[in-house]
């Protein structure tokens, strides 16, 4: 099989919110991107596990050394073959990976986090890739304090909607400060089931969400959104996944709550076609 077709059905399997944003872009876009995030959910495969074991360490070991030697030893891996020719053509991708790799590896040891700023620090996923491999092709020069900003939102709601997964493997993505703040401590927060205390911090991590959604969007200009739909289809989906959250917050530790194939084709074409203004008339509504 093509590597790149092999890649783009990887990712098509999915049928995530980025399948969806990066299914609009140029063929060559299309290509690095899909390649990317089919690397990403290998890797995520790998943390997710309930179970670390040494092996988990090994497999991550062979990715970062398959991304290391790309373009000096023949692979079979049809990723690492769909990457090969990206990296030739923009070389600070296997920098990025090999980043991403590591920080993915680092999420092994570390359960939690003690601040916001811990987390936005050293927690990493496929949309952080993401952004950073589309600013390196794309040589851009948009304004990247907004996006930085958008990409915390759109953690942040992943981390909400993977709250009672997460809480099965024993990690906690919700800083410690804030669980203190809500007189949650830690053996609290990942034994038990509902409580009031704890519908409480879910709320406010839905409110402080949904501001810094709002907050960055309405710094946008008609033009920043011309030229960042990428960005904003993307945002269009997560912003109206957080909504679906704060409709079923009281399900969200047994239900994985998302939206619909469809719902995020459609969300990221009309974002896509219209330049985010659907994005702006939903949140000032």
């Amino acid at each position: 099989m093509d590597p790149d077709k092999y890649c783009y059905l990887q990712i098509a399997q999915k049928q995530s919110s980025l399948y969806y944003a990066i299914n609009l872009l140029k063929n060559n876009q299309k290509k690095i991107l899909s390649a990317s995030y089919a690397l990403s959910k290998k890797i995520e495969e790998i943390i997710l596990r309930k179970n670390i074991t040494i092996a988990s360490y090994t497999q991550l070991s062979w990715w970062r050394q398959q991304i290391l030697n790309i373009n000096t030893i023949q692979n079979n891996n049809y990723i690492i073959q769909s990457l090969e020719k990206h990296v030739q053509q923009y070389p600070r991708i296997k920098e990025i990976l090999i980043q991403y790799i590591d920080k993915m590896e680092n999420l092994i040891e570390k359960k939690y986090y003690h601040n916001i700023e811990d987390l936005n620090n050293n927690y990493w996923n496929s949309n952080i890739l993401i952004y950073k491999i589309f600013e390196e092709i794309n040589n851009s020069n948009n304004n990247k304090t907004f996006e930085l900003e958008l990409n915390k939102a759109i953690t942040m709601t992943k981390i909400i909607r993977n709250i009672g997964r997460d809480k099965l493997n024993g990690n906690v993505y919700i800083p410690i400060e804030e669980l203190d703040n809500f007189n949650i401590d830690l053996d609290e927060f990942l034994n038990t089931k509902y409580s009031e205390k704890f519908i409480n911090l879910i709320d406010y991590q839905i409110q402080k969400t949904l501001h810094i959604y709002e907050e960055t969007i309405n710094k946008y200009s008609s033009e920043d959104l011309k030229i960042n739909t990428f960005h904003i289809s993307i945002t269009a989906m997560y912003y109206e996944l957080l909504q679906e959250l704060k409709a079923n917050k009281r399900v969200i530790l047994e239900n994985f709550i998302s939206l619909n194939p469809f719902r995020k084709f459609w969300i990221s074409w009309i974002s896509n076609i219209r330049n985010g203004q659907n994005l702006i008339n939903k949140i000032k509504s």
